[in-house]
């Protein structure tokens, strides 16, 4: 049921990665400030350490996250809090590029927040290595849905 909307969101985001196998989808659900996220990846490229030691036949031998995907299953008015945010290099200007390298780097990072998420039955794909995070819910429950799709290591 999901596959054609991967197939799909992977050729229009122009992504158009290998995709070969969906791992068992996780149901998570978050109370309280325990249950979150800090920044993260879904996959590590090429980190043989974090491979399972599939059998030769498993479909997911030999595979790495791609692309993750976050279904929202919960109404917003349930919970508050619960925040999903991409991290993206936040833009800067120019004024002296020179300071900029010396004191804290050029690039600076930045949570893209993500309102419209919200949502009950939205779905946000992202490629799996992306940093990403879920702050913690203050009232309520937020329930959701996480799929990985794999495909062959990364050459």
């Amino acid at each position: 049921m999901i596959r054609p909307t991967i197939d799909d969101v992977n050729q229009q985001s122009g992504w158009n990665y290998n995709i070969t196998a969906i791992e068992p989808f996780q149901y998570t659900i978050y109370y309280g400030d325990q249950n979150h996220y800090h920044w993260h990846t879904d996959t590590i490229v090429n980190d043989r350490t974090l491979q399972p030691d599939y059998p030769e036949d498993h479909i997911l031998k030999n595979t790495v996250r791609k692309i993750s995907c976050s279904i929202q299953l919960t109404d917003p008015s349930e919970y508050d809090g619960g925040e999903f945010e991409l991290l993206s290099l936040k833009e800067k200007k120019e004024e002296n590029r020179e300071e900029q390298l010396n004191l804290d780097g050029y690039n600076v990072m930045e949570p893209i927040k993500l309102p419209h998420f919200k949502e009950k039955g939205s779905a946000l794909f992202f490629p799996s290595f992306t940093y990403h995070r879920v702050k913690p819910v203050t009232k309520g429950i937020r329930r959701s849905l996480v799929i990985w799709l794999r495909g062959p290591k990364w050459q």
